[in-house]
């Protein structure tokens, strides 16, 4: 098995467990501050999707041209920040 797939392999376990305990949780649960600090589930799952459409743009852009569209000293984006609020952002 080659180096590619097993990283693939390890993505799509990963993926699936995410998937896996998200499934079991009630409407309610959603709404439940705890998952770190006082984020919800549904803080997290925000989270990772802003995070992976993100990593997929600058992959792609990666793949286009060449060239890294970020580097050490680019701030990552925050939307808290962003919206000047020092509160956990919800969605």
């Amino acid at each position: 098995m080659s180096a590619k797939q097993k990283l693939l392999d390890a993505e799509n376990r990963g993926w699936s467990e995410l998937h896996s305990r998200f499934d079991k949780l009630s409407d309610e649960d959603w709404l439940k501050p705890g998952v770190v600090d006082d984020w919800t589930p549904k803080d997290m799952i925000a989270h990772v999707a802003v995070w992976h459409a993100q990593t997929a743009d600058r992959l792609e852009s990666l793949r286009m041209t060449g060239e890294r569209i970020f580097n050490e000293r680019q701030p990552l984006y925050r939307p808290r920040a962003a919206a000047g609020v020092s509160s956990t952002f919800r969605v």
